[in-house]
């Protein structure tokens, strides 16, 4: 993982913030994200469910845990969430926070503060 990762195949392709999150916390490269991504229903038409992103991820052995929360604004779960690593799901979209920071690598401009958070999940980080 890390926080100046910078896409060059899903750059590419529409509607993947699922596997651009993925991507991110899975450290895998991006045909392989992809690749388990496609096997697990996403199209760059539509996207991905969240039964769809959450087998891709745990297919690619990545250990996450639902954090239970109502909803809230994304300022305010960074807030609460100052430190580890999450799975953030908005309204339509899917994103990352990393230790308080927003990542978010298919969108110019980071998502706004005020956008509601209706799920997050607490990735499982190795042990090194």
């Amino acid at each position: 993982m890390g926080k100046s990762k910078e896409l060059t195949i899903l750059d590419d392709i529409d509607n993947d913030c699922a596997p651009t999150a993925i991507w991110y916390v899975s450290g895998k490269t991006e045909e392989e994200v992809l690749r388990v991504c496609i096997e697990n229903g996403f199209t760059d038409e539509l996207g991905m469910t969240d039964p769809q992103w959450k087998r891709a991820a745990r297919s690619l052995t990545i250990e996450f845990n639902r954090v239970a929360m109502k909803p809230v604004k994304l300022s305010d779960f960074i807030a609460d969430h100052p430190t580890g690593l999450y799975l953030v799901r908005t309204y339509n979209h899917i994103l990352v926070v990393d230790d308080g920071e927003v990542i978010d690598l298919r969108n110019v401009n980071a998502p706004g503060l005020n956008r509601k958070v209706i799920a997050s999940y607490k990735v499982k980080q190795p042990s090194v």
